[in-house]
């Protein structure tokens, strides 16, 4: 069996889950650590490479505990059915969300801060015209 690496520390404690994936601060951390809100940098996902070993994906969200990062390693994660992040945080290689193949559904907190953004357009334009769900925007 390989070793698989995933590069930052936060991202892989939070893989418990094959299929639903929740990065969001208000959710599961509370459980383990009732005293947490947004308080430091020491839950934050900074980097997402090798997200796409976690290939049955199909439910993932990226909201709040997640910071400006490169969306490229979401390409991988060719099963991915909904996704849900924040379009106020600058992420890079915004496009790759177009290209998920099984998307149906994504869901953009604070999509006003993102309609003036080209990148953002584009992909939101591409998705619906595919029959993707967009909401927020």
């Amino acid at each position: 069996m390989a070793i698989i690496e995933l590069a930052d520390r936060n991202l892989r404690l939070a893989l418990l889950d094959e299929t639903d994936l929740c990065l969001d601060g208000d959710r599961e951390v509370y459980q383990l650590y009732p005293g947490w809100w947004h308080f430091g940098r020491h839950f934050s996902i900074t980097n997402l490479d090798g997200i796409a070993y976690c290939a049955a994906l199909e439910d993932l969200d990226l909201n709040s505990m997640v910071e400006a990062t490169s969306l490229a390693p979401l390409a991988g994660l060719t099963r991915l059915q909904r996704l849900r992040l924040d379009s106020g945080i600058q992420n890079r290689d915004v496009g790759v969300i177009a290209a998920l193949p099984a998307l149906t559904e994504l869901v953009i907190f604070n999509g006003f801060k993102a309609q003036d953004n080209e990148e953002w357009r584009s992909v939101v334009g591409a998705l619906r015209a595919r029959g993707v769900a967009v909401h927020g925007w």
